[in-house]
């Protein structure tokens, strides 16, 4: 693996900043980078609603030279290699710049079954269906404490200290990487510990959905029902996935109902508060509040720091203060942000065989900054009329033609996926509009998608120009009406 950029490493590995990579190191090197390719691709809606459900469950199984093997149930395979395959392997080799071969094989181990069951009289804790190896390092200990967290922290501190109480269901929410799923596992490993005969569960939606696709194949769904109404706790991770799902969340209302009556704890993450959930049915988006709702803001500057001290000692080295201060202030906007950046520098200085300092950190992130493209309203704005032929004026003005009604909406749910923008904001950015029409734009854009395939190549064509920053075909809107 030595063509792989440094810029692009994520956890290196050795604790020792002179010692070079070793294969272990590799291996979870190329094991992080298809983490992330497969969280990208299962953030894109130009995948179908199956699609994103089985791509939950492919695991990274091991790679030797330019081989990366994933694995998945038997009776997933044949999907994932038709549906799947070509978009991963095609990620992959953008991110990590080598001409990389994935093959999707069934997983081999029985002790890795990627949809556990738990029997009636089983009490066992059950661990996340998606992952194949702990994650120690979520525990409320490890968690940095700051002023944008404190609340949801405390929250959830509070649920796993005294479950089905007062705090249920608890629901945080807030952008990507601020360390919501850090919380809910650090909540499931805390009540695995105070409550070993508790049946537990961490679970995402695509994981969810999943198994519900694979009860139904195996027409098992009343097993399915078993295992997740028969619970103790309930942890689900990114529960705004659920939208459109109108089987997933007629089988997830009755879980939760089960589970409340019987006064068990249900903790829920989203990526916004439950008002703006688009594409739930009403009736989940009102129980979501019975609770307590928790919302976690980007870290400030002494958290960001923390966080960056703490990343260092986990890994074994040191970061010289004016070095923190440079990676905090460069990275601002969340923690995943913020340890990428650390983990850059540290793969860096071990290939370099140099010293973590200003120098280093300010090659390697300056590099870094000079391919990531500055995202704003405006840019947006730009590629789309670009791509639909149309003027930026268009976009901003009060017609109400097709030709620039679907690119107008499609600009608008693009600036919120990207910017994370309020819906008040980017309306005043479409020519002064009520948040109502950036809402209702978002949710036709999500909706048509399903049935549109014009409309879905077209999203995932800009979605895919936005972060690679290339510019995206041109031509393919009218390829595709031809």
């Amino acid at each position: 693996m030595k063509g792989i950029p440094c810029g692009y490493l994520v956890d290196s590995g050795p604790s020792l900043v002179y010692k070079a990579p070793s294969i272990g190191a590799w291996m979870q090197a190329m094991r992080e980078e298809v983490r992330e390719v497969l969280e990208h691709l299962r953030d894109s809606i130009a995948l179908g609603e199956e699609d994103r459900a089985v791509l939950g469950h492919l695991q990274f199984s091991g790679h030797r030279d330019k081989l990366v093997v994933l694995e998945t149930a038997p009776g997933l395979v044949t999907f994932a290699q038709e549906r799947l395959l070509p978009h991963i392997q095609d990620s992959l080799r953008q991110r990590v710049r080598l001409p990389v071969e994935v093959r999707i094989r069934a997983v081999r181990s029985p002790q890795r079954e990627l949809f556990p069951v738990l029997d009636d009289d089983s009490r066992a804790a059950d661990t996340d269906a998606t992952s194949n190896e702990p994650r120690p390092s979520q525990t409320f200990d490890d968690f940095v404490v700051g002023g944008g967290n404190q609340f949801a922290h405390a929250a959830a501190l509070a649920v796993a200290t005294n479950p089905g109480t007062q705090y249920n269901p608890l629901l945080l929410y807030g952008g990507v990487g601020l360390g919501k799923t850090h919380l809910l596992r650090a909540i499931a490993t805390r009540l695995r510990e105070d409550h070993p005969d508790w049946r537990v569960r961490y679970v995402t939606a695509d994981s969810f959905m999943a198994e519900l696709v694979q009860a139904i194949r195996a027409d098992d769904v009343p097993r399915f029902k078993t295992r997740f109404q028969h619970l103790d706790a309930l942890l689900f991770d990114d529960v705004q996935l659920l939208a459109g799902r109108e089987r997933t969340q007629e089988e997830f209302f009755h879980t939760f109902n089960a589970l409340y009556e019987r006064g068990k704890q249900l903790v829920l993450t989203s990526d916004r508060p439950p008002n703006e959930l688009l594409g739930l049915q009403e009736r989940l988006r009102n129980r979501f509040q019975w609770g307590l709702v928790a919302d976690i803001q980007p870290p400030d500057l002494e958290t960001r720091i923390a966080i960056l001290q703490r990343k260092a000692e986990a890994e074994g080295t040191s970061l010289p203060e004016d070095v923190a201060l440079f990676i905090a202030e460069h990275a601002r906007n969340n923690i995943r942000e913020l340890q990428g950046a650390f983990t850059r520098i540290f793969a860096f200085s071990l290939l370099q065989r140099r010293d973590i300092d200003l120098a280093l950190a300010k090659q390697v992130l300056q590099a870094s900054s000079s391919r990531t493209m500055r995202l704003t309203v405006e840019h947006i704005q730009e590629l789309v009329a670009r791509f639909f032929g149309v003027r930026v004026t268009d976009l901003r003005s009060r017609r109400r033609t097709r030709a620039v009604t679907i690119p107008r909406q499609v600009a608008m749910y693009l600036c919120r996926k990207y910017l994370e923008a309020s819906f008040p904001y980017i309306g005043e950015k479409f020519g002064g509009r009520d948040h109502t029409t950036v809402m209702h734009a978002v949710e036709a854009v999500e909706r048509r998608q399903a049935g549109d395939h014009r409309l879905r190549a077209a999203v995932e064509a800009l979605r895919r120009a936005i972060e690679s920053g290339t510019e995206p075909n041109l031509k393919l809107w009218k390829e595709h009406a031809s």
